[in-house]
């Protein structure tokens, strides 16, 4: 499991959505503290958290992005980080109701770690952050 100190970064258009998932995840044990939670609107917005982050040597070590928003939704922003040498290996799972097959495996191909059906219940929540974490084990 992602140890608890790890720096997340939320990304969705409806902050009511954001915050639930931050709810949920402090209650896995994840991201008690607030300094450890960020969020973002958008992909844009979050390319530039990723950047402050970054350049204030706390990196962020988890991401969960929906697909459908304004500016940069969450497959563009997938590739921008994918692209990026410098966030490229980060976890990202696909928070989204966007749940057809195409979609699964369009983010996978894009390089999502993995996909999560809104609204995420806490057991599915846990479920993939378990396998996602043991993904990132050699």
């Amino acid at each position: 499991m992602f140890p608890a100190e790890t720096r997340i970064l939320i990304v969705d258009d409806q902050p009511v959505l954001r915050e639930q998932l931050r709810t949920q995840l402090k209650a896995l044990g994840l991201g008690g503290d607030p300094t450890r939670v960020h969020q973002a609107g958008d992909g844009k917005q979050a390319l530039q958290v990723l950047e402050s982050q970054l350049a204030a040597g706390q990196e962020i070590g988890l991401i969960f992005s929906d697909w459908e928003m304004p500016e940069m939704d969450g497959i563009t922003f997938l590739r921008a980080v994918r692209a990026d040498e410098r966030f490229k290996k980060v976890p990202l799972i696909m928070v989204t109701a966007l749940n057809a097959q195409a979609n699964v495996v369009e983010a996978v191909k894009a390089g999502a770690n993995n996909y999560i059906p809104k609204p995420p219940t806490s057991e599915v929540l846990l479920e993939k952050l378990k396998r996602t974490w043991a993904a990132l084990k050699p």
